[in-house]
C-alpha cells in the first residue's frame, strides 16, 4: 500500500496535479460591467417650458421628445428594426408627431398652434406586425384634443390610417396611452379626463380590450404598467392617488393585476377587486401620504414574475426645494431608496442586458431644473458608469436588450432639443 501511495504521488506531481490545480481554482471569472453609449439619430425633438414656476425655476422644461414616462412604449424592437415615435416642436408655432423605423422617419400627425407636450405618442406591434400609434388625448376642459390612433395598412411599414380619433364626429378621449401586445390581444391602459363641478377635470385610470372599456380607479391618474408574457401573462398596473385632486400632489403606489383582461382584476396578493368600492386602501403597496411624501413613477418591469416599480420619492411637489431619491419597491422585498436627485420627473429606466438588470437614473446639472447626465446602477445599487449631459425622459425600448431612446437638451436654456438612442454596451 506505501509503495502505492508514493506511486500515485510522484504520478500526480509528473501531472501538476498539486498546487497549480489549486492556483487554477482560486481564479475568479472576470465580471464585466456595461457602459452607456448614446447615438444621435440625426433628429430635433420637442422643447418646452411649463408655466408654472417655483422660486423662479419652471415646473419642469427642456426637450420632451420621448415625454413622458406614462405613454408606454415609446419605442419596440421586432427582428432587429427599431420602431419609435418622437415629437418636435422646434420647426415652427406646430407640435408634429413622427414614427419612426431604424433610420427612417415620416410625419405621421399635425397640432396646429399648439404648446402642450402632454400629446406624444405610444407605439407598439400587434400579433400580425401592423404598426400601432396612439397619440394622447389632452382631457383639460381649457385645453382639449382629442387623440388619435393610426394603424399602419401594411405590417412592419409606416403607412399609417387613422381608425379613431379621426374628426370632429369621432372624438378620442384617450389619454397617457399604454398598449401592451397580450395572450388576449391588445390591451390599452389610460387616462380619461371627466367634468365635474365648476367645470373641472377629474383624471380616472380606465382600461380598454377591443370595445370592452373597464373603469380601473375613481382615485388614480398617473400610472405605469407592465405586461409578463413569461409567467401565464399577468398584466399589472402601478399608480398614484391624487392627494386632493392635485395632479402635483402624488401620494402612494397601489398595484391592481389580470391575466384576462377584461376582468378578474385582484391586488398584488391576487385577493379580487371590487371596482364598485370607494375604499382603493387594499391595493396600496407602499404608503407614503402617511409620511407626507410624494411619489414620481418612472418604469415598471417584470424580472423572474417578480414586479418592480420605479419612482422618485420626494419630500415636496417644489423642484427646488426638499430632498428626493430614486427608489424602487420591489415585490415581496419592499422599497429601497437608490441614489439621490435633483428633480422630480427626472429620468429613470429599467434596462436588461445580457439576463441582467441595471437601472437608469437622472441626475441634475442644476438646481431646480430637470435634465442632467446619466447613472447606471446595477441592483445591488451600485454605481457602474456615468454619462455626462443633459438628457431627459430615458425610455426603454421594448423587446431589445439593453436600448434606450432619449431627448437631449438644457433645461435652463431654449435650445433644440436632440433625439438619442441610448445602449448598454
Amino acid at each position: 500500500m506505501r509503495i502505492f501511495t508514493l506511486l500515485m504521488t510522484l504520478f500526480l506531481v509528473s501531472c501538476g496535479g498539486g498546487g497549480d490545480a489549486k492556483a487554477e481554482s482560486s481564479q475568479q471569472p472576470t465580471i464585466s460591467t456595461p457602459t452607456m453609449q448614446e447615438t444621435y439619430t440625426g433628429y430635433t425633438s420637442s422643447w418646452w417650458e411649463r408655466p408654472q414656476y417655483y422660486n423662479g425655476v419652471p415646473k419642469y422644461s427642456g426637450a420632451f421628445g420621448t415625454y413622458t414616462h406614462k405613454h408606454i412604449p415609446v419605442a419596440v424592437e421586432h427582428d432587429g428594426d427599431l420602431f419609435s415615435v418622437r415629437t418636435d416642436n422646434t420647426e415652427d408655432d406646430n407640435f408634429y408627431v413622427y414614427a419612426m423605423k431604424n433610420g427612417a422617419s415620416v410625419k405621421v400627425h399635425t397640432i396646429e398652434n399648439w404648446d402642450d407636450p402632454h400629446t406624444n405618442a405610444s407605439i407598439n406591434l400587434d400579433r400580425d406586425g401592423y404598426v400601432w400609434v396612439h397619440i394622447a388625448s389632452r382631457g383639460l376642459a381649457h385645453k382639449f384634443q382629442s387623440g388619435k390612433i393610426l394603424k399602419s395598412q401594411t405590417p412592419y411599414k409606416l403607412d399609417f390610417e387613422c381608425v379613431d380619433g379621426c374628426s370632429d364626429f369621432n372624438i378620442n378621449y384617450e389619454a397617457y396611452p399604454q398598449i401592451h401586445k397580450t395572450a388576449w390581444g391588445m390591451h390599452l391602459i389610460y387616462t380619461h379626463y371627466e367634468s365635474g363641478d365648476n367645470n373641472e377635470s377629474h383624471r380616472m385610470l380606465w382600461s380598454r380590450v377591443g370595445s370592452t372599456r373597464t373603469k380601473l380607479s375613481k382615485l388614480a391618474h398617473y400610472n405605469v404598467s407592465a405586461y409578463d408574457s413569461e409567467n401565464n401573462g399577468r398584466l399589472c398596473v402601478a399608480s398614484n392617488t391624487l392627494l386632493n385632486s392635485s395632479p402635483d400632489m402624488r401620494v402612494n403606489i397601489s398595484v391592481i393585476c389580470t391575466r384576462f383582461g377584461t376582468s378578474n382584476w385582484t391586488d398584488i396578493n391576487r385577493s379580487l377587486i371590487n371596482f364598485n368600492s370607494d375604499d382603493e386602501s387594499n391595493r396600496i403597496v407602499y404608503n407614503t401620504e402617511i409620511k407626507g411624501a410624494f411619489v414620481y413613477l418612472k418604469d415598471i418591469i417584470f424580472i423572474n414574475g417578480k414586479l418592480r416599480v420605479l419612482f422618485t420619492e420626494s419630500t415636496t411637489d417644489d423642484p427646488t426645494t426638499g430632498a428626493r431619491w430614486l427608489s424602487e419597491w420591489v415585490q415581496g422585498k419592499g422599497v429601497s431608496k437608490i441614489t439621490q436627485v435633483g428633480h422630480n420627473y427626472s429620468a429613470g429606466a429599467y434596462l436588461k442586458k445580457d439576463g441582467k438588470l441595471y437601472i437608469v437614473a437622472g441626475i441634475s446639472n442644476s438646481t431646480g431644473y430637470l435634465s442632467g447626465s446619466l447613472e447606471l446602477y446595477d441592483t445591488d445599487y451600485n454605481l457602474i458608469d456615468t454619462l455626462q449631459g443633459d438628457y431627459s425622459y430615458v425610455r426603454r425600448v421594448r423587446g431589445a436588450d439593453g436600448k434606450a431612446v432619449m431627448s437631449q437638451g438644457a433645461s435652463d436654456i431654449k435650445v433644440s432639443g436632440k433625439h438619442y438612442n441610448l445602449e448598454l454596451k
